[in-house]
C-alpha cells in the first residue's frame, strides 16, 4: 500500500486518481490501482494557488494545511495533508453509479453476497470462509466498490487479521496477530508540552490525528494483503449482486430474518460513511465551500440504495457481541448458503 509513484490510477474505469506534486502521498488508502491514461478525475498534488483552505477533521484548532477546490467539470484538486482522498473519490464515483461501501464482498458459485455490519460484528470472519469453502471467492473485505449495475468490485484494502481469527487460518499462513504493543498510554495522554505538540504537528503532516495513530499502535491486529492470503483461484474480480446480509449485534442471536431494500440501504449508508472518517470530510469540504452537502447526501442516498435494490434477496443475521468465530463463521456460511438457495 505503500511507494505509489507518480501517475494515474483508475478505479475500475469509474474514476481516474492522479498523484503528483511535492503533496501527493508516500500511501494511498486505496491499494492496488492500476496504472491508466486518461483524464483524471481526482488531482493529489496540486498547487495550492486557486485552492480553498480545509480543515478536514473539526477536532482539529489549528490553522488548515490542507486546501481543495473543485473545477466547472468536477475534477478535484487536493494538496496538502488531513484528507485521504477517500471523500473526493466517493464524490466521482456516486457520479459515476457506484459507490464505496464498508462491507465484505463474497462470490458464492458466481453469485455475489455483500455483508455489512459494523465494527466486530463478524465481516472479516466470513471473508475468510473461501479459505475452506469450495467454490467461494473473496471479492473485497473492508472496502468494496459497488455499483447501482448490481456489480462488486474489489479494491486490494487489506484484512485487518486479530488473535482471535488465527484459528480460523490454514498454517502456512505463519501470522502472528497480537504482535503490534499496546500503546494505551500514548493514547490517553494529553497533549501538552513541546514533546506532545511535535508529535501532534507530526500526526497532522501524517494526515491524522494523534488519537489515530495511538490507536494503530494499540490495535493488535496484522494487516494482510488479500494476495497475501488467498491464492488466485480463491479470489474474485467481480460478482453479480444477488443477497445483502446485514450482521446486527443488537438482533435476537443467530436469528435469520428477511428485510428489505431499504433496510439494507440504510445499513450500508451508515457503514460507508462511518468508515475512514468520511463524515468528518465532507463536514470539512462542506464548511470551505468545496461541496454541496445536501446534494451529495442526495447521491449517496440514492445510489446507495439503487445498489441495496439490485440484489434479488435482503435478510438480518442476529450475532451475539463477541461470538466465537468459528461458531459465527459456521452460522454465517449457513446463512448465506440458505438465502442462496
Amino acid at each position: 500500500m505503500s511507494g505509489y509513484a507518480p501517475g494515474r490510477y483508475g478505479i475500475h474505469g469509474l474514476a481516474v486518481v492522479e498523484l503528483s506534486g511535492p503533496h501527493a502521498p508516500a500511501s494511498f488508502f486505496l491499494p492496488g490501482l492500476p496504472a491508466v491514461s486518461g483524464p483524471p478525475d481526482v488531482v493529489w498534488g496540486a498547487d495550492v494557488a486557486g485552492l480553498r483552505p480545509v480543515v478536514v477533521d473539526p477536532r482539529d484548532p489549528g490553522p488548515a494545511r490542507s486546501h481543495a477546490g473543485t473545477d466547472v467539470d468536477g475534477r478535484w484538486r487536493l494538496s496538502g495533508p488531513g484528507h485521504d482522498g477517500r471523500l473526493p473519490c466517493q464524490d466521482v464515483l456516486l457520479r459515476a453509479g457506484a459507490s464505496l461501501v464498508h462491507g465484505t464482498a463474497l462470490a458464492v458459485e458466481g453469485r455475489g453476497v455483500l455483508v455489512l455490519g459494523p465494527p466486530g460484528s463478524g465481516k472479516t470472519v466470513l471473508a475468510l470462509a473461501p479459505l475452506g469453502e469450495a467454490g467461494w471467492r473473496l471479492v473485497a473485505d473492508d472496502l468494496v466498490v459497488a455499483t447501482t449495475a448490481g456489480d462488486l468490485l474489489p479494491t486490494e484494502a487489506p484484512l485487518a487479521i486479530y488473535p482471535e481469527h488465527a484459528a480460523l487460518l490454514p498454517p502456512a499462513a505463519g501470522l502472528r496477530p497480537g504482535a503490534k504493543r499496546a500503546w494505551r498510554a500514548v493514547r490517553d495522554a494529553p497533549v501538552v508540552g513541546a514533546a506532545a505538540q511535535a508529535a501532534k504537528r507530526w500526526a497532522g503532516r501524517q494526515g491524522g490525528s494523534l488519537g489515530s495513530w495511538a490507536r494503530r499502535f494499540e490495535a493488535r491486529y496484522v494487516s494482510v494483503a488479500p494476495a497475501d492470503l488467498f491464492p488466485p483461484e480463491r479470489r474474485a474480480a467481480v460478482a453479480e449482486l444477488t443477497v445483502v446480509l446485514v450482521l446486527d449485534p443488537a438482533g435476537e442471536p443467530w436469528a435469520l430474518a428477511a428485510t428489505t431494500p431499504e433496510t439494507a440501504g440504510a445499513a450500508a449508508i451508515a457503514e460507508a460513511y462511518a468508515d475512514g472518517e468520511m463524515h468528518a470530510q465532507l463536514a470539512g469540504y462542506g464548511r470551505a465551500g468545496v461541496l454541496d452537502v445536501a446534494a451529495h447526501w442526495e447521491a449517496a442516498t440514492r445510489v446507495l440504495g439503487g445498489v441495496a435494490a439490485a440484489a434479488a434477496r435482503h435478510a438480518t443475521l442476529g450475532v451475539p457481541r463477541r461470538a466465537d468465530p468459528a461458531e459465527l463463521l459456521r452460522r454465517g456460511r449457513d446463512a448465506i448458503s440458505e438465502l442462496l438457495g
